[in-house]
Order: structure tokens, then sequence, then C-alpha cells
């Protein structure tokens, strides 16, 4: 398995963006097949991996299927959110595969806000 981690650490204002992510990740023949493990205390972010997860299978140049597993979450309560939380999935994943992309999200600051491209 490969590892992953990316974190953000963002102020802006008075808006926080906060969070940082390691996963482990399995590239598997399944395509766009997504396979997660969490330990319970995580699972509160589950959707928010699964979406990156997601949205990097629905982006990535190869057909292919992921397992994964989040090691650790780190998080504030009021500077993550799920969406925080699709973004650092979709950069682990990145970090992890080195495979090539169609697009990529951006964190727009002027805005405030993470852009998924179509």
């Amino acid at each position: 398995m490969k590892t992953g981690i990316y974190k953000i650490a963002e102020q802006i204002g008075n808006y926080g963006f906060y969070g940082e992510i390691e996963i482990e990740v399995e590239i598997t023949s399944r395509y766009q097949k997504v396979e997660l493990e969490f330990d319970d205390e995580l699972e509160r972010w589950q959707s928010g991996v699964l979406f990156g997860a997601t949205y990097f299978l629905e982006h990535c140049m190869s057909r292919i299927g992921l397992n994964i597993r989040v090691k650790e979450i780190k998080y504030n309560e009021l500077d993550t959110s799920n969406t925080i939380v699709a973004y650092l999935t979709f950069k682990a994943l990145v970090s992890a595969t080195n495979l090539e992309l169609k697009s990529d999200i951006l964190f727009d600051k002027e805005f405030k806000a993470f852009v998924f491209p179509k």
C-alpha cells in the first residue's frame, strides 16, 4: 500500500480552513470501485473521503479502483468540513499514486471556495 498525506491550514479574514489526512491506498483493477476502511471515530468524515476518492477516479486517466484505509484525520470543529476532507482526500491520492489527471480541485482564496471542475 502507498501512503498519502495532505494538510491545509489557511486563515483568510474570519474564515479558517483546516484539516490533515493520512491514508493508505491500494490501486485495484475494479474500475471506479472505492472501498473505504475507517476507525469508528473517523466515520463522521466518510462522505467527504468518499466524494474526494470518487472525484479522483472520475478525473484519473487510468481505469482503476481504490482500496483506501483512513489512518488519521486531524480536524477543528469550526474550520473543517466534509468539503475540506474531500479536497484533502483528493490531494492525498494525487500524492500517493502519481497518476495523471484530467483536472485538479482548486482552492480559490479570493472567494474562499473549493472549485471542483467537471
